[in-house]
C-alpha cells in the first residue's frame, strides 16, 4: 500500500466534533505510516491537540477578511506544498476549502474536501465550484447529503460517507469501576443512566432531566449523570430544576472532565438527546466503543447509527416521555442491558472503529491518486 504526504487544513476556532475528525483522523494516518502535517492558526485548540499527538503543525490561518493576511499564507501554503512534497490536501472547513482549491489549481496537487457541517451549503457559484473541481468529498454523515442533495446528486460518484472513530489510544479504562464510584459517592447498587455533551440548548440537557423525573416516580433505584461544559445552560439552572422536582438526590451535576471515559463507564446506558447538530456525534461512538446500550433523538448521524432493538433505541427530540419508556424497558431487564451493549461494542468495531476508518480514508486517497 503506498503512502502519502498529506496536508490537512482544520481552521475551527474550538475544540469540537469537527476539529476532533480532523485531528484524529490525522493521528491515525501517522500511525500507519503516513507523513501528515496538521495547518491551522495556532492559536485554535486543533493546533495544540495535533502537536500532543506528535502531529507536525504549521501556522494557516484563512479565516477572517485581511487580504494582506490571507495573501501572507496562501503563499506560505504554495510554498508548503514545494517544500514537504504535499501530495494531498484534506480540507476540514468552508474557510480553507478555497484556498485549498486555489493551491490545487496552481500547483497540481490533490484536493480532497471533507465537511461535517450541519448547515445548508451557499447556493452561490463559488460554494458549487469548490465541490465541483475538488478530486473527492467526504461527508461525515447520510444527512449532509441529502440536505445538499443539489449540489452533490451531479457529482455522486466523487462523494464517500465515513463516519468519525474514537481516539482508541486514549480511551481506555485506567481506573476500576468501584473506584469511580466511591470517587463521586455514588451507591453502587444503582443502575445509571448518564449524558456527555456541552451545557447548551441544541444539546438539551432538561429533556433529560424531566425523562428522570418520569422515571423516579416509579423506581429510585436509577442515578443519574450529566457532564459537560457550561455554555449556553448553565449548572445552576439544572440545580434549580432538580431542585423544584424533587429528584437531585439521585442526580450528580459533573464539569467537562478531560478523562471522561472513566465515567462513561459507570452507565449502564448511555443518552444523548440532542435537538440539532450530531453530525459526527463522537459521544454515540464513545458509548459504543464502551459497550453501553444508547437511546438518542433522530438527528442527522445519531439516527443513522443507532440500530433500534439492536444496540439502542431512537426516540424525536424533546419528547421526554418517549425517552422515559425507553429507559425504564432496557433497564428493567439486564439481559436486554447486556445484549444492547455487546452489540454495540461489536458494531462499533465493524463500522467505526480505527482501521474502518483509516481503510475508508484510504481508499479515498487511492481514488484520487491513482
Amino acid at each position: 500500500m503506498a503512502t502519502y504526504t498529506i496536508l490537512i487544513l482544520i481552521n475551527v476556532r474550538w475544540w469540537n466534533a469537527t476539529a476532533f475528525y480532523a485531528v484524529n483522523i490525522g493521528r491515525i494516518l501517522q500511525k500507519k505510516g503516513h507523513k501528515v502535517i496538521i495547518g491551522c492558526n495556532r492559536t485554535y485548540p486543533a493546533y495544540n491537540v495535533a502537536r500532543s499527538y506528535g502531529l507536525k503543525t504549521v501556522p494557516l490561518n484563512f479565516c477572517g477578511f485581511n487580504p494582506f493576511q490571507l495573501s501572507n499564507n496562501f503563499f506560505k501554503l504554495l510554498r508548503l506544498i514545494k517544500k514537504e512534497q504535499i501530495q494531498i490536501i484534506n480540507s476540514h472547513r468552508s474557510e480553507d476549502h478555497t484556498f485549498a482549491l486555489l493551491a490545487k489549481l496552481i500547483t497540481g496537487v490533490k484536493l480532497v474536501v471533507t465537511r461535517g457541517d450541519r448547515r445548508l451549503i451557499s447556493g452561490n457559484y463559488l460554494s458549487r465550484l469548490r465541490y465541483k473541481l475538488c478530486d473527492a468529498i467526504i461527508l461525515t454523515c447520510q444527512s449532509i447529503f441529502h440536505q445538499n442533495d443539489k449540489i452533490f446528486l451531479p457529482m455522486k460518484k466523487r462523494v464517500h460517507i465515513i463516519y468519525g472513530s474514537v481516539d482508541e489510544d486514549h480511551f481506555k479504562i485506567r481506573k476500576k469501576k468501584n473506584q469511580t464510584l466511591k470517587k463521586y459517592k455514588i451507591n453502587p447498587k444503582k443502575m445509571i443512566v448518564g449524558i456527555v455533551g456541552r451545557m447548551d440548548h441544541v444539546k438539551d440537557q432538561f429533556t433529560f432531566v424531566m425523562a428522570a423525573s418520569l422515571i423516579l416516580q416509579e423506581s429510585a433505584e436509577v442515578f443519574f449523570i450529566i457532564t459537560g461544559k457550561e455554555e449556553q445552560i448553565k449548572e445552576a439552572e439544572l440545580q434549580n430544576m432538580l431542585n423544584d422536582l424533587e429528584i437531585d438526590d439521585h442526580f450528580i451535576l459533573l464539569p467537562e472532565i478531560k478523562d471522561i471515559v472513566e465515567v462513561i463507564d459507570l452507565f449502564d446506558m448511555g443518552v444523548i438527546t440532542s435537538v440539532a447538530s450530531e453530525t459526527i456525534s463522537r459521544v454515540l461512538l464513545e458509548y459504543m466503543y464502551l459497550g453501553k446500550p444508547v437511546i438518542g433523538t433522530k438527528i442527522n448521524a445519531i439516527g443513522e447509527i443507532i440500530r433500534p432493538g439492536v444496540n439502542g433505541e431512537l426516540i424525536k427530540p424533546k419528547d421526554y416521555k418517549s425517552l422515559a419508556i425507553n429507559i425504564k424497558k432496557i433497564l428493567k431487564n439486564k439481559s436486554i442491558i447486556e445484549e444492547y451493549g455487546n452489540n454495540s461494542k461489536r458494531l462499533y468495531k465493524e463500522n467505526y472503529s480505527e482501521d474502518v476508518f483509516y481503510k475508508k480514508y484510504i481508499e479515498v486517497f487511492e481514488s484520487v491518486t491513482s
